[in-house]
């Protein structure tokens, strides 16, 4: 992924290096998925990968689709997801933000190889199929 036309590598190498030095496995990262909306007494605890970042969004509220769509991919690899919503270079600013650590070099490799069977697996699904976009999209439609 790249983005304001520049390699991974290259907005890595813009990160803290405390950042950079932090490597944080899946399974680290899995743990931490608790959104705690709706329940006072529990705290927020939300991690998630974008593009081998791993990203601490736990107090991340200002999000345009809502808190709930990170709590969704809360421990989980979220690069697909958010190259799927065509998520602009702000957006990626975001991401470095709340950029905790990088995810572990062996789990790098395990999800290059799950990106292309998921690739060879692809339904070729789209945003039209998911209800949150068709309901309001029916309700335009035939108002």
């Amino acid at each position: 992924m790249a983005y304001a036309g520049k390699s991974r590598e290259e907005l890595h190498a813009k990160l803290p290096e405390k950042v950079r030095k932090n490597v944080i496995s899946l399974e680290e990262v899995a743990k931490h998925t608790t959104d705690g909306e709706g329940d006072p007494n529990v705290e927020s605890d939300v991690w998630l990968v974008v593009d081998g970042l791993v990203c601490d969004v736990s107090d991340y509220e200002a999000h345009p689709g809502g808190f709930h769509y990170l709590a969704e991919n809360a421990g989980t690899d979220a690069t697909e997801k958010f190259a799927e919503f065509g998520h602009r270079d702000a957006a990626y600013r975001v991401v470095m933000k709340h950029a905790i650590g990088v995810v572990a070099e062996e789990d790098v490799v395990r999800l290059e190889e799950d990106d292309e069977d998921d690739v060879e697996e692809s339904s070729g699904g789209s945003i039209l199929t998911d209800p949150v976009y068709i309901v309001p999209l029916l309700i335009v439609i035939l108002a």
